[in-house]
């Protein structure tokens, strides 16, 4: 075998070394670009924009067994645009919201739990004057707002949903509501 074939065959190998290493070392740890899951994929989660997450499965398991035996507690709260004449004040009130909840769970409530599952609510108004909202997009001013719901166990999220509301409307509202609720349901038992 002459010289040059010699010199060829062991870069050609060099470079082989070489690249399987680079290969293995980007596989290895450079972050694969993956399309994240936005939410559970349920039919009403798809009317508008939705997000899910379960923050830890074991906990959420033990949050819906203390959801079924009635052993839950309901916080909300209503957050108002501070930059337009906040309209949301006056289409719904806590205790309509916390009736709407209810009705979703269909558990009747166990006042006297020693655990429970804390489900914290935010019914939050679409500031669509708020200078910081993106100029570009229009599809942030669409929306009339959204809700932010929290289910902790012993004050740890175990699960957190927000959705959209088109409208101001009340039915709306509490299909919303529904859809969180069904949300957490399937999640805390798969």
């Amino acid at each position: 075998m002459n010289q040059s074939i010699k010199i060829n065959n062991w870069f050609a190998l060099i470079t082989i070394v070489i690249m399987t290493v680079v290969i293995t070392i980007y596989v290895k740890y450079v972050p694969q670009e993956t399309k994240p899951i936005l939410h559970s994929n349920l039919p009403c989660q798809k009317e508008v924009i939705c997000f899910d997450k379960v923050y830890d499965i074991e906990l959420l398991k033990e949050g819906y067994e203390l959801l079924q035996k009635g052993n839950y507690e309901l916080l909300g709260d209503i957050t108002l645009a501070k930059h337009m004449t906040p309209v949301l004040d006056t289409k719904v009130t806590i205790e309509q919201t916390d009736i709407m909840f209810s009705k979703a769970i269909d558990i009747v409530q166990n006042h006297d739990a020693q655990k429970y599952l804390t489900i914290s609510y935010q019914l939050i108004e679409n500031d669509k004057e708020d200078p910081n909202k993106k100029s570009d997009s229009d599809n942030c001013k669409l929306f009339a707002g959204y809700i932010l719901t929290s289910f902790r166990v012993n004050g740890i999220q175990a699960f957190r949903m927000q959705i959209d509301f088109n409208t101001y409307d009340l039915k709306e509202i509490e299909q919303r509501i529904n859809c969180t609720i069904e949300a957490f349901k399937y999640n805390g038992t798969n």
